[in-house]
């Protein structure tokens, strides 16, 4: 249930905000081809830029697509492949336990002093909410692949399937 949740909020939700930062973009384009200048059209579509981003961070989680070193992985198999997953999981989850206490820290911070951006006059905690609400789409995601890799683990044909992964 979870997942399908974070897969609409990634996938939908990410594609409604591209969708409108084109547009706003393209708004842009015309009103400059035309000598008119609109000057909340390049904010926005910055703003939208870097929710995007965060909320595509936890797709990549997902599905495993962000980078890594995987000289080592390459190397091992079978279970102790598994476990070095396992590891490297949780050592990304811990990363992203700091940043959202850091993240927390912030918006605390700007719930108290509010700031406005300075041409849509939009309250700055909608923009800086993007990485910590990414950073948690990720945790959720960590955790996830977490116990994914040990119910590969506990499954006897744990070796089969690290082979199946490799070949596909």
């Amino acid at each position: 249930m979870l997942n399908k949740v974070l897969d609409v909020i990634e996938k939908y939700v990410t594609a409604i905000l591209f969708a409108a930062m084109c547009t706003i973009i393209m708004i842009q384009v015309i009103f400059r081809a035309t000598g008119g200048s609109l000057a909340w059209t390049e904010e926005l579509a910055r703003y939208l830029f870097v929710w995007i981003i965060y909320l595509a961070c936890g797709r990549a989680m997902a599905t495993e697509k962000h980078l890594t070193v995987d000289i080592l992985p390459l190397m091992l198999k079978g279970k102790v492949k598994i476990i070095l997953h396992i590891i490297s999981t949780i050592l990304t989850l811990l990363f992203c336990s700091c940043l959202l206490y850091a993240g927390s820290i912030v918006l605390s911070n700007l719930m108290v002093r509010t700031q406005f951006s300075p041409a849509n006059h939009i309250n700055m905690i909608y923009l800086y909410a993007a990485p910590t609400f990414g950073t948690l789409l990720m945790a959720l995601r960590c955790i996830g692949t977490i116990i994914n890799s040990i119910q590969k683990l506990n499954d006897p044909d744990a070796d089969a399937h690290v082979m199946k992964e490799v070949t596909e």
